[in-house]
């Protein structure tokens, strides 16, 4: 019996037909980007990749259809039914590949790589997401277009003879067991061999994500969902770690707290009267620094915060930790670096965490999230309600809250501004300070907005930048009418920045993100430069109140002597650690990059002889705080009441 008429020669031919679309993919993405490629050896190193991990792929895939061509009976193989399955099996794979294609494109088109972990968190909150993908797309026309390419394909691999001879076979039992084991021993070896961090590390990110398959990456990011930083990362002695975090964290005039188990619980003082001023955090989504007129925009998107650059506290290089809303809630609540994997407001054990919240709290503050959608989605409700805050999000309406309009992410941040100003008025009559943290939502896909509130047009990003400056514009001049104004200040900062893919492992100059601190008569505006993170806005919103309180933070006081400026940035996997001159990037399999960073070209340059000093700095803080967080010592106290919220020293 010749090889064409065997059973398993269907199995060569569905490999062929996986990689064939594979390519197809894979070449669509290298046009969409071509600009942004390097078009050296890299790019057909990244194809021969490419071809490797598709075929690796491809065994995944051929596994069930190994079994069932081993298994079937002849009487069943050679049925009529039996071919009409098999025709119309090869027909779904080819649109379900067609539909995998299409999906890698708009992940593509939105965050500039393959599928990654994103794309694991977006299959679990299937409802926010397929709503915001039917309100940003026209998946009618879409669908339709992948299923005629399918049907296209189909008749195409018929006319070249796809089915011929293996649909037909009468190969016996006897002569099936030899290729299915050897196929299932294959995907075995596969699995243990192959992973996803064996990727070539190209000069050029692009590159290296065009070599990816997008399926196996997807498996590979939902296998490493949480990375354990000392199995992966570089690490040191803990006693190293903890002499160095006190040197690099521990600012002038703060005492260490007698009898801590961690390094960095320690006193800081007052630096003046107390202030017992509200706290209204603004955290915009997405709201790149490239936006604002001060990063050179022309366009005129935000006039009212280009405005503030002259009437606050204005941080002019600050940084985001991540590239997603959770790591922004993590810096700006827990004023934690970004430990690999998961944002730790979707880990377990992240209750009674020590937070802005939590020092607040101690005070006799009201504590609210405000969030325009369901906060279920990325773990928001449990993770602020297990840390002294109330919730208030779309599903917990207070009597009176209205919504005027709402997309797939929830109430537009109009609406949201109101119930925060209800509840402001709420804390204000019962005699309590309070503390927002009001998470927007507007500045993102599917780009919509209330009708008539900016002149740029429905469905684009400029669009809903004008929207989210017009909403935030509002909500102060509504807040200046309120008898509680007076003794509060505002804190306008980003979560991320609007996409962060670009050819450098990580584009430090996507995390640049926009900062106000704004209470007029308590605080003298001004621009500070001082390179910082979103980990410091806490402490200093703190130190300008002149609150003294017992800090558990690896984030500072921007504004007080001794502050070391740096900066973290990450995407997930790699964690970096910026200073005015250096870029350390910590990566799994306990590798790190050293680069000399130009902050304002963006530009990095491989270093081979480095200050080594800076490579131990970066090791420190996130060993530290991978450390302090699974083993407890991040914890407030508040529940247990283990710690008390000091008046200081």
């Amino acid at each position: 019996m010749t090889v064409s008429c065997h059973r398993f020669a269907g199995i060569a031919r569905f490999v062929l037909l996986f990689l064939a679309l594979s390519l197809l993919t894979r070449i669509v993405l290298t046009v969409m980007s071509w600009s942004d490629l390097d078009h050296g050896v890299t790019l057909p190193g990244a194809y021969l990749a490419g071809f490797l991990y598709d075929l690796a792929t491809s065994t995944y895939f051929a596994v069930p259809v190994a079994l069932w061509f081993w298994l079937c009976p002849s009487r069943w193989w050679k049925a009529r039914w039996h071919r009409f399955l098999l025709r119309a099996a090869v027909g779904g794979f080819i649109f379900l590949m067609g539909f995998v294609g299409l999906s890698e494109v708009l992940f593509w088109q939105e965050f500039g790589c393959r599928f990654n972990f994103i794309a694991v968190d977006y299959l679990i909150y299937t409802t926010e997401v397929v709503r915001n993908i039917n309100e940003s797309y026209n998946m009618p026309l879409l669908l339709g277009s992948v299923a005629a390419l399918a049907g296209l394909i189909y008749g195409l691999l018929c006319f070249i003879g796809f089915f011929r001879g293996w649909l037909e076979s009468e190969t016996p039992l006897r002569g099936r067991w030899k290729p299915a084991l050897g196929c299932l021993a294959l995907t075995v070896l596969v699995g243990f061999t192959v992973k996803q961090n064996q990727l070539p590390e190209f000069d050029n990110n692009f590159n290296r994500e065009i070599g990816c398959n997008g399926p196996f990456a997807f498996f590979a990011a939902y296998h490493s969902n949480e990375l354990d930083y000392e199995k992966n990362y570089p690490r040191r002695e803990l006693a190293e770690v903890s002499s160095r975090l006190k040197n690099l964290v521990v600012q002038p005039g703060q005492k260490p707290v007698e009898g801590a188990t961690d390094p960095l619980s320690r006193l800081i003082p007052a630096n003046g009267p107390e202030r017992r001023l509200n706290v209204v955090q603004i955290t915009v989504e997405s709201l790149s620094g490239e936006f604002l007129g001060r990063w050179g925009n022309t366009q005129g998107l935000t006039p009212f915060l280009d405005g503030m650059t002259k009437q606050s506290v204005f941080f002019s290089h600050i940084y985001a930790t991540g590239t997603r809303t959770v790591r922004g809630m993590e810096a700006l609540t827990l004023c934690i670096p970004p430990t690999p994997g998961q944002a730790i407001v979707r880990r377990p054990k992240n209750e009674d965490l020590f937070t802005l919240g939590s020092v607040l709290k101690g005070r006799g503050y009201d504590c609210t999230f405000l969030y325009g959608g369901v906060g279920f989605f990325d773990n928001m409700n449990a993770y602020f309600e297990a840390n002294h805050y109330q919730v208030h999000d779309r599903h917990s309406m207070a009597p009176g809250d209205v919504v005027t309009m709402e997309n797939a992410w929830g109430a537009c941040d109009g609406d949201v501004y109101n119930w925060a100003l209800a509840e402001a008025d709420r804390s204000y009559a019962a005699g309590k300070n309070f503390h927002h943290f009001i998470m927007t939502t507007s500045n993102h896909r599917p780009y919509t907005f209330p009708e008539g509130t900016v002149k740029f047009p429905q469905g684009t990003r400029e669009g809903v930048v004008a929207y989210t400056d017009y909403a935030i514009q509002k909500f102060i001049e509504a807040a200046r009418t309120k008898p509680w104004f007076k003794d509060t200040v505002f804190v306008m900062v980003a979560d991320h920045c609007h996409g962060s893919a670009r050819k450098a492992e990580l584009e430090v100059r996507k995390y640049e993100i926009p900062c106000f601190l704004y209470s007029p008569g308590h605080l003298e505006p001004r621009v500070v430069e001082t390179l910082c993170s979103q980990i410091d806005v806490a402490p200093t919103v703190l130190g300008l109140m002149g609150v003294p309180y017992e800090s558990r933070f690896f984030g500072g006081d921007v504004l007080a002597p001794g502050f070391k400026p740096r900066a973290f940035v990450s995407n997930y996997q790699k964690v970096g650690y910026m200073t005015e001159t250096d870029l350390v990037v910590l990566k799994p399999l306990r590798q790190f990059s050293h680069y000399t960073c130009n902050r304002i070209t963006g530009f990095l340059t491989p270093l081979k002889d480095g200050d080594p000093a800076v490579v131990e700095d970066a090791i420190s803080y996130y060993q530290g705080a991978s450390w302090m967080f699974k083993t407890g010592l991040y914890r407030s106290g508040l529940n247990g009441k283990t710690v008390q919220i000091s008046n200081g020293p």
